[in-house]
């Protein structure tokens, strides 16, 4: 090869460096469409840690326009939920038994059910490696009567028998008899109900700003038995601030 042809070729693969994406393009997949999920499950094997969190975090940051197009997104709250799992930590005794299963009741949020199974499909928590099972349920059923919907609808023993319950904006009516259910358990509560900690839930999603972010009652998550990295609650916007 000529110098010519050497300096061309030096040209061309400085320009690629130039445009290849940011190092946290890989991390943001973790965000992305459903579509994209295919590309998740190589990088979901990397063991968990506050950078993907914060990655989400990252998103509130953007100016407002671009956020608006991902918020309210179902596969965004996925995100939102899976992290809220990977930094809360559970009494011994929510498990029988070491290999038992982290168990997710989503109500009333078809599409953030599917969005949260695609996501955690390798996903495996704490030391004991568990897995993450998530129960789809369409309404609840009171006294253990159906509603007449297709999807099976949630009882209390399959809230009780839950470490998180996401009650879905379309369930939101049913608050008070879900928290009742689970109140004084280990239960995680979280809805895209902006007034659910208000009713007596733990954690809500928001849009501030044209950003999701996050409500959380830190006292209510302590009583519950539960606790929740610090780290993550300095992210909401606090029930009781003057409680931590």
């Amino acid at each position: 090869m000529d110098g010519f042809a050497q300096r061309k070729s030096a040209v061309v693969l400085a320009s690629r460096e130039k445009t290849a994406p940011p190092s946290f393009a890989i991390e943001s997949r973790r965000i992305l469409p459903r579509s994209s999920v295919s590309r998740l499950r190589p990088f979901s094997r990397v063991r968990p840690s506050l950078v993907t969190f914060f990655m989400v975090a990252w998103m509130w940051t953007m100016p407002a326009i671009t956020v608006a197009q991902e918020v309210g997104s179902t596969d965004l709250v996925a995100a939102f939920l899976l992290n809220f799992l990977r930094f809360t930590t559970w009494p011994n005794e929510s498990f029988a038994r070491g290999s038992d299963p982290v168990v997710v009741t989503v109500i009333g949020a078809d599409a953030v059910a599917l969005d949260l199974a695609m996501l955690c499909i390798d996903e495996r928590m704490g030391t004991e490696r568990r897995s993450i099972v998530v129960h789809n349920r369409n309404g609840v059923a009171p006294g253990a009567r159906g509603l007449g919907r297709p999807n099976r609808p949630a009882t209390g023993e399959d809230l009780r028998n839950s470490h998180m319950v996401f009650v879905g904006f379309a369930a939101a009516r049913h608050s008070p008899w879900i928290l009742g259910q689970v109140e004084g358990l280990p239960i995680l509560t979280v809805s895209d109900d902006p007034g659910f900690v208000e009713k007596g839930g733990m954690l809500a999603l928001v849009i501030r700003g044209g950003r999701m972010t996050f409500d959380a009652d830190p006292d209510r998550i302590d009583q519950a038995g539960l606790s929740v990295s610090s780290k993550v609650l300095r992210l909401a916007r606090l029930a009781h601030p003057g409680g931590r």
